[in-house]
């Protein structure tokens, strides 16, 4: 339930569909992160519009699991799991 949530924090903040975030699959947060750039990139290409940097989009992501999860973010890193983390 926890990954839903956290698909659904990051579309709010980024504008992005949740719903296309999942149709890769996530192991890490660092897989979560590479679905959310390539749809951000994706987005940036249909509407020619700019892109976040990936510094902006990590921050994004980081905060999110956080969030969701309640683990503070100097805790996560892009290769935690998100099993270990998410109910």
């Amino acid at each position: 339930m926890d990954l839903i949530e956290i698909g659904m924090e990051i579309g709010e903040r980024l504008g992005i569909d949740d719903e296309k975030l999942f149709l890769d699959h996530h192991e890490t947060v660092q897989d979560l992160y590479f679905s959310t750039c390539r749809l951000l990139n994706e987005q940036s290409e249909q509407h020619q519009a700019k892109s976040l940097s990936k510094p902006e989009i990590n921050t994004v992501v980081m905060a999110s699991v956080s969030k969701v999860t309640g683990i503070p973010e100097a805790e996560i890193s892009s290769r935690t799991l998100l099993r270990d983390i998410c109910d």
